[in-house]
This record gives C-alpha cells, sequence and structure tokens, in this order.
C-alpha cells in the first residue's frame, strides 16, 4: 500500500486512520453519564461531593517525592526506548542494517502482532507482582532488544539482519507489555481523592516528554556518526533504568505497587504512548 517512489501513499494511509477514529463516535454518543453524587449510595469508594473534598493543585503533586521519582524515571525510561523505536530504529535499520522499508515494515509488523498476543499472557504472568518489577524487566528487555539491533547492524543486509531486526521488534514488544500495567498504574494509584486527574495528567506528560526527547536526542546523535554507538548507550541506559526501577520499591507504598491476583486482569489502556498507544495499548489503573 505504501510506496517510498510514491509520497502520496502515505497521504492516504494518514487519511485512512485518521477516519478510522470517526467510527468512535456512535460509542462515544451512546454512553450515558455517570450518576450524581448524591444518586449513588454510600460506600467506600463513592468520592465526597465536591466541596468536601480535599483540593490538590499541582504543586501539592510536583511535592509528592514518590510520584517524582516515578515520573522521572518513567519520562527516562519512554526516551530511551519508545522515543528511539519511533526514530533510531528505523535510521539505523534502513542505513547501516541495510535493510529496505519492506524489511523494516516486517519488524514493525512482527512487533505488533507480539504486543497483541503477549499483552494478555504478561498480565496473568504479573499477578501477584509488584509493578516496579514489571518495569524494570521491561528496561531489561530494551536492552537486550537494543543489543540484537547492534548484532543485526554487522549482518550488512539481506534476510538475515531482516530476521534479527524483526526479533529485535519482537524483543521490544515484550518490553512494551511489560511497561503497560506498572508505572501508569503506579501514578494513578499514588493519587489521593478527587486528584486523579492532576495525577494522570502530569504522568501522560511524562510519556510526552519522552517522546519529544528521544527522536531529538536519537537524531542527533544518529547524524554526528555515532550509529552503533548510540545503541550501545541506549542498551547501557536501559540497564540502568532496570535498577532505578527496582529502587522505586522504597519509596511506594504496597498499595500503589502490587498487582493485587483479583484484579491484575482489570488493567485499562493508558491513552500515553503515541504511536505504541495505538498499536500496544498502555495499562493504567
Amino acid at each position: 500500500m505504501v510506496n517510498v517512489a510514491h509520497p502520496g501513499t502515505f497521504t492516504i494511509v494518514y487519511l485512512a486512520d485518521s477516519v478510522s477514529f470517526l467510527a468512535f463516535i456512535p460509542v462515544i454518543a451512546r454512553l450515558a453519564p455517570p450518576p450524581r453524587i448524591a444518586d449513588q449510595p454510600a460506600g467506600p469508594d463513592v468520592l465526597p461531593p465536591a466541596h468536601e473534598q480535599q483540593r490538590t493543585g499541582f504543586r501539592d503533586v510536583a511535592r509528592d517525592k514518590a510520584f517524582v521519582r516515578v515520573w522521572i524515571t518513567t519520562a527516562v525510561i519512554v526516551t530511551i526506548s519508545f522515543g528511539q523505536f519511533q526514530s533510531s530504529f528505523p535510521g539505523y535499520a534502513t542505513r547501516p542494517g541495510g535493510i529496505d522499508a519492506r524489511g523494516l515494515s516486517v519488524a514493525f509488523a512482527a512487533n505488533m502482532l507480539t504486543v497483541v498476543v503477549a499483552q494478555l499472557f504478561v498480565l496473568r504472568w504479573l499477578n501477584g507482582r509488584r509493578r516496579t518489577t514489571g518495569a524494570a524487566l521491561a528496561a531489561a528487555a530494551w536492552a537486550v532488544s537494543w543489543a540484537t539491533v547492534i548484532a543485526g547492524g554487522y549482518l550488512g543486509g539481506g534476510a538475515g539482519a531482516e530476521t534479527v531486526f524483526a526479533a529485535a521488534g519482537v524483543i521490544f514488544a515484550l518490553g512494551e507489555t511489560l511497561l503497560s500495567p506498572t508505572l501508569p498504574a503506579i501514578m494513578n494509584d499514588l493519587a489521593p481523592a478527587g486528584a486523579a486527574g492532576r495525577y494522570n495528567g502530569l504522568g501522560v506528560l511524562a510519556f510526552t516528554m519522552g517522546f519529544l526527547l528521544g527522536p531529538a536526542i536519537g537524531g542527533v546523535l544518529l547524524g554526528a556518526g555515532w550509529g552503533t554507538g548510540l545503541f550501545v548507550a541506549l542498551a547501557a541506559a536501559c540497564l540502568a533504568a532496570c535498577a532505578s526501577a527496582l529502587r522505586l520499591n522504597r519509596w511506594l507504598p504496597p498499595a500503589a505497587n502490587l498487582i493485587a491476583a483479583s484484579t491484575a486482569s482489570d488493567a485499562d489502556s493508558s491513552p500515553a504512548l503515541a504511536d505504541t498507544q495505538e498499536r500496544a495499548g498502555t495499562a493504567g489503573r
């Protein structure tokens, strides 16, 4: 469908993607508004009326040390993972790596299919485990993925390189599914009653920051001729992020860190990840 010799084909794909969002209009139109607080039965899960809630501003969120640490960890992880997979990975794979657009499409297809198949299995495996463990394993998977990219860059193109880059996409996808129900959900569960909007809003900003900085940093370094050196640095940074995620344990209350076995499968899709959000779905609670 897409042909690099005909730029107009890319326009068609983007237009088709935009039209696909129209399918959500009838679904949204049928959604009923939530019941008013006054109409809800009393219970521990029902928020008090707005005038009785303690107001939490963005300054209060910024003073939450646990949240700030999770935010910084998230921004760094997204910068060295998702932000590079959408920019530096295709640049390296098609230049030093020697594969063409078709080979690159195979790698991305392998990535997307793995996300679709693996995410439910990963969610079940995470039952009863710490979210920080999932985040650390995600960073470790991305370190392996970048090491695989480096190996593919030395094969000089052809079917062998295409296979290795596709394998890198598969490993990267496993990291995606591990991160989905972890850091976003932690930020949501750290929020006190009535402040989830601000916590999640700033949490999305961490992903946005990573998507902004990742391509900018990767583009500059690839343009400066780093090539393999960039992915060596990324792999090392992912290993450091793995250790950082594990250190979050000491700052987080168990209620925000532990995935209860009875609720792990209830993780919602997080809207945080630009193109990856559309492919993978990230879970936030």
